[in-house]
Protein backbone atom coordinates (compact mmCIF):
# COMPACT_ATOMS: atom_id res chain seq x y z
CA UNK A 1 0.00 0.00 0.00
CA UNK A 2 0.82 4.16 -0.67
CA UNK A 3 1.21 6.05 2.23
CA UNK A 4 -0.59 9.35 1.11
CA UNK A 5 1.02 12.80 1.51
CA UNK A 6 -0.12 16.13 0.24
CA UNK A 7 2.43 16.28 -2.61
CA UNK A 8 1.17 12.65 -3.53
CA UNK A 9 -2.71 14.30 -3.43
CA UNK A 10 -1.58 17.61 -5.21
CA UNK A 11 0.42 15.68 -8.25
CA UNK A 12 -2.58 13.73 -8.57
CA UNK A 13 -5.15 16.37 -9.46
CA UNK A 14 -2.51 18.09 -11.01
CA UNK A 15 -1.62 21.13 -8.52
CA UNK A 16 1.07 22.57 -6.51
CA UNK A 17 1.23 21.91 -3.34
CA UNK A 18 0.45 25.20 -2.02
CA UNK A 19 -2.54 25.29 -4.82
CA UNK A 20 -3.74 22.33 -3.63
CA UNK A 21 -3.57 23.35 0.14
CA UNK A 22 -5.72 26.26 -0.77
CA UNK A 23 -8.36 25.18 -3.23
CA UNK A 24 -8.58 21.69 0.06
CA UNK A 25 -9.38 24.16 2.90
CA UNK A 26 -11.65 26.05 1.03
CA UNK A 27 -13.49 23.66 -0.04
CA UNK A 28 -13.35 21.05 3.21
CA UNK A 29 -12.80 23.49 5.93
CA UNK A 30 -9.84 21.72 6.85
CA UNK A 31 -5.85 21.99 5.32
CA UNK A 32 -5.26 18.35 3.90
CA UNK A 33 -2.59 17.86 6.56
CA UNK A 34 -5.30 17.74 9.01
CA UNK A 35 -7.65 15.78 7.14
CA UNK A 36 -4.98 13.35 6.64
CA UNK A 37 -4.39 12.89 10.37
CA UNK A 38 -7.63 12.12 10.98
CA UNK A 39 -8.03 9.79 8.63
CA UNK A 40 -4.65 7.75 9.91
CA UNK A 41 -6.29 8.25 13.35
CA UNK A 42 -9.44 6.70 12.27
CA UNK A 43 -7.74 3.64 11.03
CA UNK A 44 -5.82 3.59 13.73
CA UNK A 45 -8.74 3.25 15.96
CA UNK A 46 -9.41 0.52 14.14
CA UNK A 47 -5.99 -1.19 14.60
CA UNK A 48 -5.91 -1.08 18.01
CA UNK A 49 -8.64 -3.56 18.47
CA UNK A 50 -6.02 -5.69 17.41
CA UNK A 51 -3.26 -6.79 19.32
CA UNK A 52 -0.79 -5.92 17.09
CA UNK A 53 2.43 -4.07 18.40
CA UNK A 54 1.95 -0.06 18.44
CA UNK A 55 4.98 0.22 16.10
CA UNK A 56 3.56 -1.64 13.36
CA UNK A 57 -0.56 -0.28 14.45
CA UNK A 58 1.43 2.96 13.44
CA UNK A 59 3.07 2.17 10.64
CA UNK A 60 -0.26 0.60 9.13
CA UNK A 61 -2.08 3.31 9.79
CA UNK A 62 0.19 5.57 7.91
CA UNK A 63 2.45 7.55 10.98
CA UNK A 64 6.12 7.76 10.38
CA UNK A 65 7.09 6.81 13.57
CA UNK A 66 5.80 4.91 17.35
CA UNK A 67 6.78 8.12 19.06
CA UNK A 68 4.34 10.36 16.97
CA UNK A 69 1.86 8.23 16.35
CA UNK A 70 1.52 8.32 20.38
CA UNK A 71 2.16 11.76 20.69
CA UNK A 72 -0.72 12.92 18.20
CA UNK A 73 -2.91 9.78 20.17
CA UNK A 74 -2.65 11.05 23.65
CA UNK A 75 -3.75 14.81 21.99
CA UNK A 76 -6.26 13.84 20.26
CA UNK A 77 -7.94 11.50 22.78
CA UNK A 78 -6.12 11.62 26.00
CA UNK A 79 -4.72 7.76 26.17
CA UNK A 80 -1.90 6.45 24.93
CA UNK A 81 -2.37 4.67 21.86
CA UNK A 82 -1.47 0.91 24.37
CA UNK A 83 -4.29 2.45 26.88
CA UNK A 84 -6.63 2.32 24.30
CA UNK A 85 -5.83 -0.64 22.97
CA UNK A 86 -5.84 -2.55 26.16
CA UNK A 87 -9.44 -1.10 26.84
CA UNK A 88 -10.35 -2.48 23.56
CA UNK A 89 -9.17 -5.52 24.39
CA UNK A 90 -10.32 -6.24 27.74
CA UNK A 91 -14.03 -5.07 26.67
CA UNK A 92 -13.93 -7.57 23.19
CA UNK A 93 -12.87 -10.51 26.30
CA UNK A 94 -15.51 -9.52 29.19
CA UNK A 95 -17.94 -9.46 25.88
CA UNK A 96 -16.35 -13.06 24.97
CA UNK A 97 -17.29 -14.03 28.46
CA UNK A 98 -20.80 -13.02 28.90
CA UNK A 99 -21.29 -14.41 25.62
CA UNK A 100 -19.93 -17.99 26.25
CA UNK A 101 -21.57 -18.30 29.63
CA UNK A 102 -24.89 -17.46 27.91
Amino acid sequence: YKIITKRFLAKLVNMSTSCFRHNFTEITGIPPGEYLTNLRLRKALVLLKFPDSISEIASLAGFPNSNYFARIVRQHFGFTPREIQNKYLKNFFILLFINSNT
